[in-house]
């Protein structure tokens, strides 16, 4: 017997990725044996629980899941935060929708939203 998800359950799960939806639409389609197509890894929304805010450096310490496309294991992190501005709406023990990625050598968060 197979369990299906209710229409509330699939509609929660699709409110609750909406505000990062953007971010996910850009990953792109595998190459396949088209010459010059980069293959670039989707991107990851990470659920975490914030540790630390910096305000005056502009980062988070958060404990978060997996990063798959970073190949990066659950574990505590502090990150440089793209737009620091978020930081006044954040504080130590919110649960937290991220996305991280890789930039310029470092890897920083590029958008957060508090979990609901």
């Amino acid at each position: 017997m197979s369990h299906c998800p209710s229409r509330v359950t699939v509609l929660a799960l699709a409110l609750a990725v909406a505000p990062l939806s953007g971010v996910l639409a850009q990953s792109t389609a595998q190459g396949g044996d088209t010459p010059g197509v980069k293959v670039v890894p989707a991107k990851h929304v990470a659920d975490g629980t914030v540790r630390k805010v910096f305000l005056e450096t502009g980062r988070l310490t958060i404990q978060h899941s997996a990063i798959r496309h970073l190949g990066m294991p659950a574990m505590t992190t502090v990150f440089p935060i793209k737009d620091p501005s978020v930081l006044d709406k954040i504080q130590i023990g919110d649960k937290v929708k991220f996305i991280a990625e890789r930039e310029s050598g470092r890897v920083l968060v590029t958008d957060i939203k508090l979990a609901r």
